[in-house]
């Protein structure tokens, strides 16, 4: 994607418009770009640059920031919004810095069991959140298990969906029967959960709101142990013990399958990233869940 110029007048890091200033590129896709722009006063914010396409993106980005806010969990603070049905959208936020629960657990602050426990914690205040959300998060709301299943369908190669069919069959069951949804996270790891510097107070804050959506919270559990690698059972327990209340196992069960399969297809298969990882992770799931897909191949 393009992304605006500083010199632009509608660019958002105008405000440091006479101050020298760099900018650090986070990441880079086709429809969004992520940068940290600093100022060598000390000062810096995160710009997030979305394409045309993507437009509604930024809207639902900044709606799902408030929502989260509302329900008394920490996140960024939005400085500024510029949307442009034609140009660059831009959504601005304070810089919570890089002190994420990844870096903490790297550096010997807190151990992979301690964090995977707060990781349970933050979900379960996430899955609390009752206010109504604005009406550019609709989409997000709509779009359902049965939706993603629907677009693997479509994705897949054909080769593979043999393989996986069943499993996706047996998640599509069982989700028809789950009365209960709630705000998901949608994808919970250490690196998107930001700690004070050490020493300092303040709550954990929430970053990346991307795949926030409205589903059974097993779904958000089972993401959360997926890209955390936990599918050890004692690490499993663990982040369950943070989350603080009964879950459905068989529903867990399945959704951690899923889950794998989902980032496999995507990521290893269609991108052709992270290869190693995903396959990995699709051995552990089989190893800890066999029942799942032995199962799932006599329907």
């Amino acid at each position: 994607m393009r992304v605006p110029y500083a010199a632009d007048d509608d660019s958002p890091v105008e405000a440091f418009a006479g101050h020298p200033w760099s900018a650090e590129c986070l990441s880079w896709t086709s429809k969004t770009a992520v940068f940290r722009v600093r100022c060598d006063s000390g000062e810096s914010m995160i710009v997030k640059f979305f394409s045309g396409t993507a437009r509604r993106k930024a809207k639902e980005e900044r709606a799902a920031i408030d929502l989260v806010a509302s329900g008394g969990l920490g996140v960024a603070r939005v400085l500024s919004l510029k949307t442009d049905e034609d140009k660059t959208s831009v959504l601005v936020t304070t810089d919570l810095g890089t002190y994420t629960l990844e870096r903490a657990v790297r550096e010997g602050e807190l151990t992979r069991l301690e964090a995977l426990e707060l990781v349970g914690n933050l979900l379960a205040r996430f899955h609390r959140i009752q206010a109504q959300p604005s009406p550019d998060l609709t989409e997000r709301a709509s779009f359902t298990v049965a939706t993603e299943i629907k677009a693997l369908y479509r994705r897949c190669p054909a080769k593979e969906l043999v393989r996986i069919e069943p499993v996706l069959c047996a998640v599509a069951r069982q989700v028809r029967d789950v009365q209960e949804l709630v705000w998901c996270h949608g994808d919970l790891h250490f690196r998107n959960v930001v700690l004070s510097p050490v020493g300092a107070e303040r709550p954990p804050h929430l970053i990346d709101f991307e795949g926030m959506t409205q589903a059974p919270r097993e779904s958000d559990i089972a993401q959360a142990i997926v890209t955390t690698d936990a599918y050890d059972e004692v690490e499993q327990s663990r982040l369950l013990a943070g989350y603080g209340r009964s879950l459905s196992s068989e529903l867990l069960g399945l959704f951690i399958v899923f889950h794998t399969l989902r980032g496999w297809i995507y990521a290893a298969l269609l991108e052709q990233r992270d290869q190693q990882l995903w396959a990995g992770r699709l051995t552990h799931a089989q190893d800890r869940f066999p029942h799942v897909f032995a199962t799932a191949g006599n329907q």
